[in-house]
């Protein structure tokens, strides 16, 4: 069965998740991007425990653009240490096929890196 990458990080706010989205999105490193929340994220963090409300955004994409995208949204998140994760998935033929038509430039060129800011 064919796979498709799921890119999943949490942002702070909806606002700067939706930015990651748009940028992910124009870039054509993900063919689909959900966000969820707000979610409660408990964590340690310089020693101490942390809870934070949070906004999850979850990218699908073709395993090959996933390396891009995690460094996209590595780059232009506003945390210190975002927690990128990158799980496969089994998907239906025509599912990857949709994927991997939208991660791919309008000539059919492969996508292409984000310049950075």
């Amino acid at each position: 069965m064919p796979r498709l990458a799921l890119v999943t990080v949490t942002c702070p706010d909806v606002g700067s998740a939706r930015a990651l989205a748009r940028r992910a999105l124009e870039a054509r490193l993900t063919a689909c991007v959900s966000l969820a929340g707000p979610v409660q994220s408990l964590f340690h963090w310089q020693g101490t425990v942390e809870t934070e409300t949070e906004t999850e955004l979850h990218c699908k994409t073709t395993p090959a653009c996933a390396p891009a995208l995690a460094a996209l949204l590595r780059r232009h998140h506003p945390y210190e240490l975002p927690v990128i994760l990158t799980v496969m998935a089994e998907v239906d033929d025509e599912t990857l096929a949709w994927a991997e038509a939208e991660t791919r430039g309008d000539a059919g060129e492969d996508p292409v890196e984000d310049p950075g800011p």
